[in-house]
């Protein structure tokens, strides 16, 4: 089984860790752990546009380490291998064609626990996930 880990670091993300550490008991075999941040593209502005795009890379991969530095190091700490992946795009859209592209069987997330009327004015990057996704979807909080 292909499990996708999505994680930007929050509390609610950790919550997604900690469940799927506490459920391996139930799998048969080991599952196969990509543990995923994605960064929002940073919008092009006129300064942005004269930055070169290595740097603006380095940028992505700064910060997505970081964001993953926490799960990874609850999943390290399990003894657990997994592959690590940071993408760049629209968070929700980009953690499902991610899954498809990789053949993930489940997603794994926390959900921070917006209002509602947070979630109508922003919108919750778990429920569009459960919204698009191919296959089952954990949400944690």
């Amino acid at each position: 089984m292909k499990i996708l880990l999505a994680t930007d670091g929050s509390a609610a993300s950790l919550a997604a860790i900690d469940a799927l550490l506490r459920a391996l008991s139930f799998f048969a075999a080991p599952p196969a752990l990509t543990l995923v941040t994605v960064h929002n593209p940073v919008p092009m502005t006129f300064a942005t546009r004269h930055i070169e795009s290595s740097a603006l890379d380095r940028y992505y991969s700064d910060e997505g380490r970081i964001a993953l530095a926490p799960a990874a190091s609850r999943l390290r700490a399990a003894g657990l291998s997994f592959d690590e992946q940071v993408l760049v795009g629209q968070p929700a859209e980009t953690i499902v064609a991610y899954a498809v592209d990789r053949g993930c069987d489940w997603i794994w997330l926390g959900a921070r626990g917006h209002s509602v009327l947070e979630k109508v004015l922003v919108g919750s990057v778990a429920a569009r996930v459960v919204q698009l996704a191919h296959c089952p979807v954990m949400v944690a909080r």
